[in-house]
């Protein structure tokens, strides 16, 4: 197993058995390291490294020795993944202004963009039939995980939640796609189906997808409403378990109404406060 660690006071990487012994450092400067990926023979480590000023990819053999500079700009690259038959290698990289997808070939050469738009788009995961790639970008807000074909065409959205989802993996079969979403309050682990979008998307074990908004008693929140200064509404929202005691009121985004309900701080002059009973009064700030 390859991993970062910063017990050297900066950030290396590390290997070791899948026992947890045997710790070997396998990087070792006053740099940070970091974003470890082995090659699908074992035979070499990808990784991001700032030795240079800015963050590169290398690539190394298992043991460390042979350090290889891939890329070499005054942009950032990060989060290298090989293809399943180790001829390439995908990252990311806001050399274009923002993070975009990227795929070369092991070597660093012929480098091709794969995304190209205003959002970010970070974390690729190369399916292991070598056919696809999944990605987080930025929609409506927030992070959320796409699927595109190797050369970047096809480009589908997977998740839907109006909260950031990353970090997808695949299943050794490819059927599956796990990520990373903040939906109840925290960073869990959720899995869904890689075949089609929204078909077991969103699901993990029994705790079902996220609930929609549902109003509240007297003085509701109903579909469309404007608040004026001074006005408000409570919406109750059920089963989520949050760290803060503020959420936002996003307007426009067809969530509720014209209203959408997330965990951030206030926006766009609304204050919300947590009420005894669960529910949220949403005020328009005087």
């Amino acid at each position: 197993i390859a991993f970062t660690s910063d017990r050297n006071q900066n950030w290396d990487i590390f290997a070791m058995n899948t026992d947890g012994s045997n710790v070997i450092l396998l990087t070792d400067n006053s740099a940070d390291d970091k974003a470890p990926a082995w090659s699908p023979d074992g035979s070499r480590i990808a990784f991001a490294s700032d030795r240079d000023g800015d963050w590169d990819i290398f690539v190394m053999n298992a043991d460390g020795s042979n350090v290889i500079l891939l890329t070499n700009n005054s942009a950032d690259d990060e989060a290298p993944v090989w293809s399943p038959d180790g001829s390439r290698i995908a990252f990311a990289s806001d050399r274009d202004g923002d993070w975009d997808i990227f795929v070369m070939n092991a070597d660093g050469g012929e480098v091709t963009h794969l995304t190209d738009n205003s959002a970010d788009d970070k974390d690729p995961a190369w399916s292991p039939d070598g056919r696809r790639i999944a990605f987080a970008s930025v929609s409506n807000w927030n992070y959320h995980i796409f699927v595109m074909n190797t050369d970047g065409s096809g480009v589908t959205r997977f998740t839907d939640h109006l909260v950031d989802h990353t970090s997808p993996a695949w299943s050794p079969d490819g059927r599956k796609i796990a990520f990373t979403s903040d939906r109840y309050g925290r960073d869990d682990i959720f899995v869904m189906n890689a075949g089609s979008p929204g078909v077991n998307a969103d699901k993990s074990g029994e705790r079902g997808s996220l609930p929609m908004p549902t109003p509240g008693a007297d003085g509701a929140c109903q579909p469309g409403m404007t608040l004026q200064e001074g006005d408000h509404c409570t919406v109750t929202i059920p089963r989520i378990h949050v760290g803060t005691d503020r959420f936002e009121v996003r307007r426009g985004f067809g969530c509720y109404g014209s209203m959408c309900f997330s965990r951030s701080a206030n926006l766009n002059g609304f204050d919300v406060i947590k009420n005894h009973d669960d529910s949220w009064t949403i005020q328009r700030v005087p």
